[in-house]
């Protein structure tokens, strides 16, 4: 083979190469394109429709899918930003029609020059971008800027660059080549570093070949400090980086002052002293609510509420400091505190819990208030669980909201009573177990199985008979847990029932559930018939029924209902095999096993 003929073939292999490496740029465009794409949509959907509007949710819910497709396959999205485009590795990613619309013009004008997501970008990060560049459009530039916005964001995963305001009036050109730069270098030191001789004359002109010289060691020494001073965060580093500046910010300052104010309040005897120094803490109570610095102003708090509960404190101190949880708790500060939920999205809802349940009774109504007032569901899933704590005792401060016109607050508070599990809510809870709305019906019941009382019985076998399949589900899970004998007898009565296995299925296997969650020993005998004579089916459909009797038994797991399981493995009828296999893989246990041998061999 000649020279000429291996140069050739080396051609073509690199040809070969290019072009795979084209094919791999090309695919990697698409894919940002189509995340991009997503992201300028979610964008224009949100001038025209509010934040809560289910086409803007489900723009969206599409962006974030978007990009946790490219992130799937790519560790990074890269983008660089031009007045008319956005470029990725060079290659034209969007190109908007109208410069001064477009995306791109949008970032650029503000200074942005390069916008990059990592692997790992979480959905508020996506989405919280989204809103920033939203409202860029809106802001004023002589207070504040879309890079200061995306700053002052904290994001972990999302990075950008951006050129100074003051480079603006005067932008420095790149040269187009390396002896371009030499050409136009100063090579001469600067003014502070030259070194005067007084009894001299004037230092000569450097001959061109010096300054030649002088411009390529420069060169080389600027290039190599310019290559050793690039450093690229990971996204652990940028977190611990975000975690040591909120730190070091933090308002440690306002926890320490307390401090000698609960000095105070330990020394003190005199009742003026001893009232501006709670009138104080409230002030910091008050500050802390609206930074939504959370978790502070529960530490906060708690010490307070301790304080209340020292028996040898005066009468007129137990007054003072327990103003000042009433005051935590009046409407105005609830308000607030829903104003800041609305408008924040990265609020720590477990810090939120804790601070609410350290409030008393008083802020029963506004907190209630604010629950038919909140969007966002998790949040209203806090509030509710604060309300189980501070309304255990007060129960009568929420009836009145069991008659909201609003179906979601009835069933919130449903809810509420749910997770209070005394007796005294079965009277509450009649209201919405005759509610109109099934949603609220369902929750009613839900909260009396988990209520569990004999006298909840009567209610659960009511709600067998209601309109809505949903209900009777959860009411035949509930009989079942509660275990009352009449409450066995009425799944029992249903499952024989005719017609009761063209029912929902998943209310069918419901009953059977329900029926083997009470254990019942006076189940055996029906579920053993329907499992293995054929005189039940007539008209029905045999396998479904079978199977569920087959689960019920398992669950049931007494000795009796063991023995039924291991002889229907060996029946003559494969079907009754297939339903006690099935029954039997699904809780894992092996023939002839209980459910506490399982447990044993489980470890």
């Amino acid at each position: 083979m000649t020279r000429d003929d291996f140069n050739l073939g080396s051609s073509w292999q690199l040809e070969e190469e290019n072009a795979s490496d084209d094919a791999q740029l090309q695919e990697e465009v698409r894919a940002a394109t189509e995340a991009l794409s997503a992201l300028i949509k979610a964008l224009k959907v949100s001038v025209y429709y509010p934040a809560q509007h289910p086409i803007t949710q489900q723009f969206r819910t599409e962006l974030v899918h978007s990009f946790t497709r490219y992130f799937e396959q790519y560790e990074a999205l890269i983008v660089e930003i031009t007045e008319q485009e956005l470029l990725l590795d060079g290659t034209p990613v969007l190109k908007g029609e109208e410069t001064q619309a477009s995306m791109a013009f949008l970032l650029y004008k503000d200074g942005m020059r390069e916008l990059r997501l990592y692997r790992g970008t979480e959905e508020w990060e996506i989405l919280a971008l989204t809103d920033i560049i939203a409202a860029a459009s809106e802001l004023n530039q002589s207070e504040d800027d879309l890079v200061t916005l995306l700053w002052e964001r904290e994001f972990i995963h999302v990075d950008f660059l951006a050129i100074d305001d003051v480079l603006d009036d005067a932008p420095l050109q790149v040269p187009d080549s390396l002896d371009q730069f030499r050409q136009h270098l100063l090579a001469a030191p600067a003014a502070h570093q030259v070194e005067v001789e007084i009894s001299g004359g004037l230092p000569e002109e450097p001959s061109p070949e010096s300054s030649q010289l002088d411009a390529s060691s420069f060169m080389a020494v600027a290039t190599s400090d310019l290559q050793q001073g690039i450093y690229t965060l990971s996204a652990e580093e940028i977190e611990q980086l975000r975690l040591d500046i909120e730190e070091a910010i933090a308002p440690h300052f306002v926890l320490s002052i307390t401090d000698i104010f609960f000095d105070i309040f330990a020394l003190e005897n005199e009742r003026g002293p001893f009232e501006d120094a709670a009138i104080f803490l409230q002030k910091c109570l008050d500050a802390l609510v609206t930074l939504g610095e959370f978790r502070r102003a529960r530490d906060l708090l708690r010490r307070v509420v301790d304080l209340t509960r020292n028996p040898d404190l005066p009468d007129w101190q137990h007054v003072v400091l327990h103003r000042i949880v009433e005051e935590a708790g009046q409407p105005t500060c609830i308000e607030r505190i829903g104003r800041i939920l609305e408008k924040e999205s990265l609020i720590r809802l477990d810090d939120l819990k804790e601070y609410l349940m350290l409030l008393d009774r008083n802020a029963i109504p506004a907190l209630t208030a604010l629950l038919g007032d909140l969007h966002s569901i998790r949040a209203r899933w806090a509030l509710c669980d604060a309300l189980a704590e501070i309304s255990r005792d007060a129960l009568d401060l929420l009836a009145p909201y069991l008659s909201d016109s609003r179906w979601f607050v009835v069933r919130n508070i449903s809810y509420v009573l749910g997770q209070i599990r005394t007796e005294a809510c079965i009277a509450y809870l009649q209201r919405p177990f005759a509610h109109p709305d099934a949603r609220v019906r369902r929750e009613a019941v839900r909260a009396l199985g988990l209520i569990g009382s004999p006298r909840t019985v009567v209610y659960l076998m009511r709600a067998l008979q209601d309109d809505d399949s949903g209900v009777r589900s959860l009411a035949a899970v509930a009989l079942g847990k509660v275990g009352a004998p009449e409450g066995v007898n009425a799944l029992l009565q249903l499952v024989q029932s005719r017609g009761f296995a063209k029912r929902d299925p998943a209310e069918v296997q419901s009953v059977f559930d329900g029926i083997g969650l009470s254990r019942s020993s006076d189940a055996v005998p029906v579920l053993r018939d329907m499992l293995t004579q054929r005189r039940w089916f007539s008209g029905q459909a045999v396998q479904p029924l079978r199977i569920g009797a087959a689960k019920a038994l398992a669950k049931v797991d007494t000795p009796e209902a063991r023995s039924v399981l291991d002889a229907a493995l060996h029946a003559a009828d494969a079907q009754v095999r297939q339903a006690c296999e099935q029954a039997l893989s699904q809780h894992r246990l092996r023939p002839g096993e209980s459910t506490d041998d399982q447990r044993d061999r489980e470890g």
